[in-house]
């Protein structure tokens, strides 16, 4: 009886350490940088200055980058 409660006992402990390698392996993955790709149509933006007036001159061109 003795016998199955340690060969028990070390399979729980296995499978936690199992459990708990899967999820450090899990977040310590979610810390990469993820890439996409694709175009983002934009049709209307809402800016807020503080300051009233007019911009006199937009340095950046449509589709270009930074």
């Amino acid at each position: 009886m003795n016998k199955v409660k340690s060969r028990v006992t070390i399979l729980v402990l296995l499978l936690l350490a199992a459990a708990l390698y899967a999820g450090w392996a899990h977040y310590a993955r979610r810390d990469t940088p993820i890439t996409l790709y694709g175009n983002v149509d934009i049709r209307t933006v809402n800016l807020a200055f503080r300051v009233s007036g007019r911009l006199a001159t937009l340095q950046v061109d449509e589709g270009g980058q930074r």
